[in-house]
């Protein structure tokens, strides 16, 4: 709560402080709150400075209404006090020692400071016509911003996006990407050109600052195109400074815009991108943290812990309600990898243990707790916004969960065949599934304007399925040619919703060469095992019981093709079935020999080496032996 010193001194110079701030800028004034009694202070290009007038609740941050108190910021806090000081040990009184202060020093912490839009703005600089902006910006707004949830429609209009040159070249690029011909390939080269350039140099080195930075970094690195070396992959570094710049406008510390008391609309949808942008801009730093097997630098606090219920704002955007239920997937995830994680301890790992039987009891009780929270979420945010894009995906993110949580079991169980039967059947569902739901003729947008992460999430599936077909002839339950035929599916559709002649974007058809050229090695490597398997001819053999998973799930197949019954309620789930007698099966493990790759475009092959650590130390390389 204010003082009285706080409401009479404070209040009336941080409402100077930001209105000269304002005019140093140029601009031209905000909007008012309704009513009058809260002020949103600046314009658009300072979004979400929230002054409360004497009347108001008093705002987080006595400055601009950013999350943290100033007394969690000593930088600023000591910055502000000696200019303070320095000005009142002159001849200055009043306010104007205050505002001389400010505008000194202080200014640069945690502030807003816009890029100049004659050095980074594509329309000055030649790089693009006004018409062809427009229509890019028009692709984008109809097509990508429903999947990427970055801009709220009402705000982020043409002519406010024009005035911030890093968002408008960003947004003009991703669309240039997704449009065929060459014309737009030109386009999109020079809009990258330009955006590595000369925008993201003049925004480092001059310490440039905004949320309209953030968006157009953030936009980068989720659709940026393959390269043909890591080297010239600037994902972390655009996506590094995103996050500096949303930390020091404090993006990450609260979510105002229900708790800075009664605004008007404008003033609300300001506070709310703000909030999208951190919340986005979290969930593409574990994306790309998944896609190159790093961990996660972000922790799960301040905005993100308190946004549960965000998206029932009215003021929401479509896609704000997937957002929150992406992130809460992320969160269960997570815990369940620490629940694995400590749970799993002193589990034994030798094929002959008097311990195995009370492990496989852990890894039923594992699967089934992994099966339920997934399966609650799903039920939850299924349905929480049907009619937006985004919500096409909640089915992709809640298979793609289940195979994350199987693989991190996979890894903790005993060597032997009880304790690997569920989980691998487990995982086959999952992949099935995911693979399935891809192809859907209903998810065409979402391939054909999707992010980078989908394909290669896509990517890494496939190359799943390809290990789970090594174990065939030692599981019938498992159907090689339905994860063929998935996975060719999967490459057809990455070549049919590509954009043609844009040699620019280059994402889809790499990833789909990449996979063609696995198919085509096992097709070479594993006809003859596979013509094996397809008609039955697998002679029964003792094995080592290390070499090969069981085969439980024979009784799911059994049952599919009507030849048993299955029983209804718990024991109905396929991870929780009791195994029937095993069936050990020997036989070469189809496409296990090393796989000749065809001649590949270099795009491509690095779409290969992002794969080969994945690839090599996958899960089942601890529980299989070696390929001969």
């Amino acid at each position: 709560m204010l003082s009285s010193f706080d409401e009479d001194v404070l209040l009336p110079l941080s409402q100077a402080w930001v209105a000269t701030d304002r005019a140093d800028d140029g601009s031209d004034g905000g909007a008012s709150g309704a009513g009058g009694n809260n002020d949103v202070i600046g314009d658009d290009k300072h979004l979400g400075f929230f002054v409360p007038s004497r009347g108001g609740s008093a705002s987080p941050d006595r400055h601009t209404g950013m999350g943290l108190p100033q007394l969690l910021n000593p930088v600023r806090l000591l910055a502000e006090t000696s200019d303070v000081r320095k000005d009142s040990a002159s001849q200055h009184e009043g306010p104007a020692a205050v505002l001389r202060g400010f505008m000194r020093r202080s200014r640069d912490h945690y502030e807003p400071r816009r890029e100049p839009e004659s050095v980074c703005g594509p329309l000055p600089n030649g790089i693009l016509s006004e018409s062809e902006a427009r229509d890019l910006f028009r692709l984008f707004m109809e097509h990508i911003n429903p999947i990427a949830t970055m801009l709220d429609p009402l705000i982020h209009t043409y002519d406010f996006v024009t005035h911030h040159g890093s968002l408008l070249t960003a947004v003009c690029l991703v669309a240039a990407w997704h449009r065929s011909g060459e014309l737009a390939c030109r386009l999109a080269n020079r809009l990258q050109d330009h955006l590595l350039t000369r925008c993201r140099p003049i925004v480092i080195v001059d310490r440039y600052c905004s949320i309209e930075i953030v968006i157009a970094f953030a936009l980068y690195v989720q659709f940026h195109p393959c390269t043909d070396d890591s080297a010239n992959d600037y994902s972390w570094t655009m996506l590094g400074e995103a996050i500096k710049c949303a930390t020091e406008l404090d993006l990450h510390s609260a979510i105002l815009s229900r708790n800075v008391g009664p605004l008007d609309e404008l003033g609300h949808r300001n506070a709310r991108i703000r909030e999208r942008t951190w919340l986005n801009l979290w969930l593409i730093e574990q994306s790309l943290s998944h896609q190159t097997g790093r961990r996660s630098s972000l922790t799960v606090n301040g905005a993100l812990a308190d946004c549960t219920d965000w998206h029932l704002s009215p003021h929401k955007v479509s896609g704000d309600a997937i957002v929150v239920g992406q992130i809460s997937l992320r969160r269960i995830v997570m815990e369940l990898q620490d629940f694995l994680a400590r749970f799993s301890q002193g589990w034994s790992t030798a094929t002959q243990d008097s311990k195995v039987g009370v492990d496989i009891a852990a890894i039923q009780l594992c699967l089934k707790r992994i099966r339920w929270e997934v399966d609650v979420w799903t039920k939850t945010w299924s349905h929480a916004e049907p009619t937006s894009t985004r919500s096409k995906k909640v089915q992709l993110y809640e298979r793609h969960a289940k195979i994350v949580l199987c693989s991190t079991l996979l890894q903790k169980c005993p060597r032997t065949l009880e304790a690997l039967d569920r989980p691998f059947f487990f995982l086959y569902e999952s992949v099935i599934g995911y693979l399935t739901c891809l192809v859907d003729p209903a998810n065409v947008q979402i391939i054909r304007y999707g992010q980078r992460g989908l394909f290669m999430t896509a990517s890494y599936i496939c190359c799943i399925a390809f290990k789970l077909i090594r174990i065939a002839h030692h599981a019938p339950w498992l159907s090689v040619e339905t994860l063929r035929d998935l996975v060719q599916r999967v490459v057809t559709a990455f070549n049919e919703t590509a954009a043609q002649d844009n040699a620019a974007y280059n994402t889809p058809q790499s990833h789909a060469r990449f996979l063609s050229a696995l198919l085509s090695s096992f097709e070479e490597r594993g006809s003859a095992s596979s013509h094996t398997l397809a008609h039955g001819h697998v002679q029964p053999a003792v094995v080592s019981p290390s070499e090969v998973p069981c085969t439980f799930a024979m009784h799911m197949a059994s049952v599919a093709s009507g030849q048993g019954k299955q029983s209804h309620g718990e024991n109905s789930d396929p991870s929780l079935l009791k195994p029937p007698a095993l069936t050990q099966q020997q036989a070469p493990l189809a496409g296990s020999e090393a796989l000749t790759m065809p001649t590949l475009d270099d795009a491509s092959v690095q779409v290969g080496r992002d794969f080969v650590t994945w690839f090599d130390d996958f899960l089942f390389d601890s529980h299989l032996p070696a390929a001969t």
